[in-house]
């Protein structure tokens, strides 16, 4: 009987806590448009933005993706998300989803808040190959890197890549 109650007391918590707006909440639609294809979106006094070093690699190459979230504000800001991750990665080309190295792991599915301080950032690093998780070669071109971010706006930032 503990376990269900513990459980039941969990379903609850998440169903209560999925149903808040988080920071990032852009509300409609057209907003949500508005930045998509965009690297960088200030919301709510909070910079999200995505970067790569290298931004054009050759073909098995390293590269790093890093999402940073800074406080632009006067107030301590918190960043609520629906996992332990900031963001979920994927790689496109076209409308195609290519599975990069780096690109496949997984996070726990919590509810998680953070506290970011004024003038304070919060970083992920992504380590990623420009090769397929397989291990096949990808193919040379332009290729779009988007960091889906775990919060309730289903907010997207996306960074161009090339692969020689």
């Amino acid at each position: 009987m503990r376990g269900r109650t513990a459980l039941s007391v969990l379903t609850l918590v998440l169903a209560v806590t999925g149903c808040n707006p988080s920071l990032v909440d852009l509300g409609s639609e057209a907003e949500r448009q508005a930045i998509e294809g965009k690297n960088e979106v200030m919301v709510n006094g909070i910079r999200a933005t995505l970067s790569l070093a290298p931004s054009e690699v050759e073909r098995t190459q390293k590269f790093a993706a890093r999402l940073t979230l800074t406080n632009t504000g006067s107030q301590t800001a918190t960043w609520t998300s629906g996992s332990g991750c900031l963001a979920f990665l994927n790689v496109y080309r076209g409308e195609e989803r290519v599975p990069f190295k780096g690109t496949d792991f997984g996070c726990i599915a919590v509810i998680t808040s953070r506290q970011i301080a004024p003038g304070a950032s919060l970083v992920q690093e992504y380590s990623l190959q420009a090769q397929r998780t397989d291990g096949a070669p990808v193919a040379s071109g332009e290729y779009r890197l988007q960091a889906d971010l775990a919060t309730s706006s289903h907010l997207k930032l996306e960074h161009r890549l090339v692969v020689k």
